[in-house]
């Protein structure tokens, strides 16, 4: 899956293979299923059962790269990396219709085009989260590198989309341990200048004494 990729066709999801799963867990003794591809050896796939829903995990050179959600009311979550900033989410109806899709980014925003759909998979909405967004994220990385900030996973960096007094805008919040302060910027959407930046007390954890 590419960002470019992500349209309005309408889906319908197939839970064959995972009743196969669910039918080849119960009869192990195992908690995990885990299967091989033979033709690549990089590339594995673990079934398991959690207290609300059964689990297929899809690794390639030990990276998640999807997981699929069945949950007991065989409504469905889908999660796919596209890459190191986003991720690519479906979410089906009990009747196996598409419900919604959407690409995100774990640092807190979406991009491209978001849909949802009615129970017979009738398209109901169709969101533009790049429109008035000039300035991509690419170019907010870029703004990043000259601070200088990198983003590298676990990390403190938080990234939205708002939109102030009808300005698109970025909001970029990350701690500045060298004055013990949150810093954050607001940038224009359009042209990535920078509309505000201001700082905030970092949260302070109090000591409870038992």
């Amino acid at each position: 899956m590419k960002i470019s990729q992500l349209n309005s066709e309408h889906k319908k999801v197939d839970l064959t293979l995972y009743d196969q799963y669910k039918l080849k867990l119960k009869k192990s003794d195992e908690n995990i299923l885990t299967t091989s591809n033979k033709l690549k050896s990089s590339s594995k796939k673990n079934f398991y059962k959690s207290y609300d829903s059964y689990h297929l995990d899809e690794y390639d050179n030990n990276t998640k790269i999807k997981e699929t959600k069945v949950n007991f009311d065989n409504t469905v979550d889908v999660i796919e990396n596209i890459d190191e900033y986003f991720d690519y989410y479906e979410s089906y109806y009990i009747n196996g219709n598409i419900k919604s899709k959407l690409i995100s980014s774990w640092l807190g925003f979406n991009v491209g085009k978001s849909y949802k759909y009615d129970e017979n998979g009738d398209l109901l909405e169709i969101k533009d989260w790049d429109e008035g967004y000039l300035f991509t994220f690419k170019n907010v990385l870029n703004f990043l590198s000259k601070i200088p900030l990198e983003i590298q996973k676990p990390t403190t960096i938080q990234i939205s989309k708002n939109t102030i007094k009808n300005t698109r805008t970025w909001i970029i919040s990350f701690p500045d341990t060298r004055i013990k302060k949150n810093v954050i910027y607001v940038l224009n959407g359009l042209d990535g200048s920078i509309l505000n930046k201001y700082e905030e007390n970092l949260p302070s954890f109090k000591r409870r004494d038992y």
